[in-house]
């Protein structure tokens, strides 16, 4: 009986904490006839995301993590095939030097360093990152909010 009327007591709070679906308007990204990621430094995101506050995407991953391996082709062939722009910040670039400008750009929202799973990706409009996505919500995603400029 304890066990019953713990979990009804718990169970409020645990789905107070799910993520809330994303609902607002279509990013615009940056038209990019390359076809591939745009590899950059994490200063990138912070110059921008936050800074200039263009609408934008950034994927951090790394090729031997597999769901990584997974997302990236898909991530690949949208830029490919929509050619929107993607910019791609390998995990082996993050230093402790240069980890801070992904803090910075993403404060408020989410602590690089205390859940700095990857795959992340970061969706930004206007400065503020609206969803991060995971492996399993980025595509998605990117189908049903995201837009190129045209």
């Amino acid at each position: 009986m304890k066990k019953v009327l713990t979990v009804l007591f718990i169970l409020p709070f645990l789905l107070a904490c799910k993520e809330k679906p994303y609902d607002g308007p279509k990013i615009t990204v940056e038209k990019d006839d390359s076809g591939a990621l745009t590899e950059v430094e994490p200063i990138t995101m912070f110059e921008v995301a936050f800074t200039n506050k263009i609408d934008s995407i950034f994927y951090i991953g790394d090729d031997s993590c597999s769901a990584c391996q997974k997302l990236k082709p898909q991530l690949e062939a949208w830029v490919q095939v929509y050619k929107g722009k993607i910019y791609y910040i390998p995990f082996q670039s993050i230093t402790s030097e240069n980890v801070q400008y992904i803090y910075d750009s993403t404060v408020g929202y989410y602590q690089w360093g205390e859940d700095s799973s990857i795959p992340a990706t970061y969706f930004f409009m206007q400065g503020e990152v609206i969803i991060k996505g995971s492996s399993d919500n980025t595509m998605n995603f990117i189908k049903k909010y995201v837009a190129v400029q045209e």
